[in-house]
């Protein structure tokens, strides 16, 4: 049995005539006929009933033509399938991906690895910068592309200026910024944190020294910062918490991360949630009038049914 059987088989169900189906065909009626005969003695069975009227279906040619319509999608389907990792695998090139230090522990990991086995022939490199910076580099960069979690909390969307307006953002999961404190702390005892509250006590912040940071600008809104410790290390970061060295925010997705890879230190460490609404995005950004490179859009396209897929 071939392909050209069922496509015949199916055109002439839906035309209900061999000239009608003939014509959509492109052939003659005689072959028309003669491709339906041949199915109809390898299955043993006939498939249609003559009339000078046209063709109907018989019961079992109803049975047939679902398994055909069946068949012939999923034949289809693997076509487009093979004709889409020839193409994968002819695609080339590099692709700069600008991210966060949180996203690169909750998202870009994973989907590195899935979007280099899709594309095998693509060089990805990691560029590392926090928020502010990677929204920087897309906003002005028509061809960049970054992962950055934004806040939702539209009172708190002062802290990505003057970029927020110059990108486009792609929400991929949902993630809510918390307090870490040591398990050990007066506060360990609450059930919720305010910001003024967090302000109050000695900040770990996980940034660089002199790094102009997103959340700095949100906690000053709310009274003086005292920084205790400024480190781009989680671990050293979550050592210092533990040790009542100071306080700290970072996201649930992150935290998850780190118990999971650091049990030791980070059961010495609780979450609190903030009494502000202080939930948040992970994003693909890319510049409002983006120019993406064929490597780019595939990331892109790749990155958004990745994580649809992933929310199923």
């Amino acid at each position: 049995m071939r392909l050209e059987h069922l496509e015949y088989l199916i055109c002439l169900a839906e035309t209900g005539s061999t000239t009608k189906a003939s014509e959509k065909l492109l052939t003659s009626r005689q072959n028309v006929s003669k491709i339906i005969r041949q199915l109809e003695d390898e299955m043993e069975a006939e498939l249609f009933i003559r009339s000078p009227q046209g063709v109907k279906l018989t019961e079992a040619g109803k049975i047939m033509l679902k398994a055909a319509q069946k068949s012939v999608a999923e034949l289809y389907q693997a076509r487009n399938a093979i004709a889409k990792l020839k193409h994968n695998a002819q695609l080339s090139g590099t692709l700069y991906l600008y991210s966060t230090s949180m996203t690169n522990i909750t998202t870009t990991g994973p989907l590195i690895t899935a979007f280099q086995n899709m594309y095998p022939n693509v060089t990805l490199r990691l560029l590392h910068h926090e928020t502010l910076d990677t929204l920087a580099q897309v906003a002005l960069h028509p061809t960049a592309i970054g992962v950055v979690p934004l806040l939702t909390n539209q009172e708190f969307q002062f802290v990505y200026e003057p970029y927020l307006g110059n990108i486009t953002a792609y929400p991929l999961q949902q993630d809510s910024f918390v307090c870490l404190i040591s398990s050990n702390s007066p506060l360990a005892k609450q059930k919720t944190i305010s910001l003024s509250r967090l302000v109050k006590n000695p900040l770990v912040i996980n940034i660089k020294d002199n790094e102009e940071n997103c959340l700095l600008r949100l906690y000053r809104r709310f009274g003086e910062v005292n920084i205790a410790l400024t480190t781009p290390n989680p671990m050293l970061q979550a050592q210092a918490i533990a040790a009542g060295n100071g306080v700290a925010v970072s996201s649930l997705l992150t935290h998850g991360s780190y118990q999971i890879q650091a049990a030791d230190t980070t059961k010495r460490v609780t979450t609190l949630p903030f009494r502000e609404d202080m939930h948040c995005n992970i994003c693909l950004i890319t510049a409002k009038n983006a120019q993406l490179s064929p490597v780019g859009q595939a990331f892109k396209d790749f990155t958004l049914q990745y994580f649809q897929k992933s929310s199923r």
